[in-house]
């Protein structure tokens, strides 16, 4: 029946609204990195982070919780959640031209075209970000609230799935809960792909007086012009559950900059 037919005391109030400051979070991670200071022209930076954050919701207007009478159910991985993260980073000082190592003392013309140059970069790969199947609709009839669906079977595997952009999880694995009911999927306890990203960027430096520089570069924003897929459609009910529709990020993106230092 309404939610007002079961038990609303005041109908001619409305419905009140109240909220509630609790809850718990937790973080565990390794971290690790290795760094080589500027020497010879080099410097570079690598860091590792293997983590899990868990909480039952990582936003406090987000609306996630699925039972306020049953918080435990909402304990899983944060929306923000990256199960491992490798960022190399680094600069080079090509060893060519005035006052490196080869052709220190070329004319002006090899100077101009192959000296002063430097070149750089960052990797990034970083796991997807954690998501869950919803149910679709207000299943448990109790006025609202993020409902998920019901886990009948494994997400990545299964008699003839193969994973990709349009079946990114086994879609029969899932189902709408029974009427009147919460499905016992677990939140946010899917990911999503991965995020893989180059940044290149190259300078050359022009000396016009002893102390004064010009300097002209190039950057370049996923050079390789990956492409980053967001998580799936999640609503067990769609036409397009599971199918991933959107990308994470942009293409490449190439920007060139001048500047004069003194």
């Amino acid at each position: 029946g309404s939610l007002a037919s079961r038990g609303q005391p005041f109908p001619q109030y409305g419905t009140f609204s109240f909220d509630l400051n609790c809850g718990s979070a937790s973080y565990n991670a390794l971290q690790a990195e290795l760094k080589k200071r500027l020497s010879s022209g080099l410097y570079f930076m690598a860091s590792y982070t293997w983590s899990k954050s868990l909480d039952i919701a990582s936003d406090a207007y987000s609306g996630s919780i699925e039972n306020v009478y049953n918080l435990g159910a909402d304990w899983g991985p944060s929306d923000f959640n990256r199960s491992q993260m490798f960022v190399l980073s680094g600069m080079y000082a090509l060893p060519v031209g005035r006052d490196r190592r080869y052709l220190s003392n070329s004319n002006r013309l090899v100077q101009a075209i192959a000296g002063g140059w430097n070149a750089g970069g960052i990797l990034n790969l970083v796991s997807g970000s954690p998501f869950n199947v919803t149910a679709g609709g207000d299943i448990a009839n109790v006025g609202g609230g993020a409902q998920r669906a019901e886990k009948i079977g494994k997400p990545y595997s299964g008699t003839g799935f193969h994973q990709s952009v349009n079946e990114w999880i086994n879609k029969q694995s899932f189902a709408a809960p029974t009427q009147y009911t919460f499905g016992n999927e677990g939140r946010n306890d899917l990911v999503g792909p991965a995020y893989k990203d180059i940044d290149f960027t190259a300078s050359k430096d022009f000396l016009l007086t002893k102390k004064a520089t010009f300097q002209f570069r190039a950057d370049f924003f996923n050079l390789l012009n990956h492409t980053n897929y967001s998580t799936p459609t999640a609503n067990v009910q769609s036409a397009s559950f599971g199918r991933i529709l959107s990308a994470n990020g942009s293409g490449r993106e190439i920007q060139f900059g001048a500047k004069v230092v003194f």
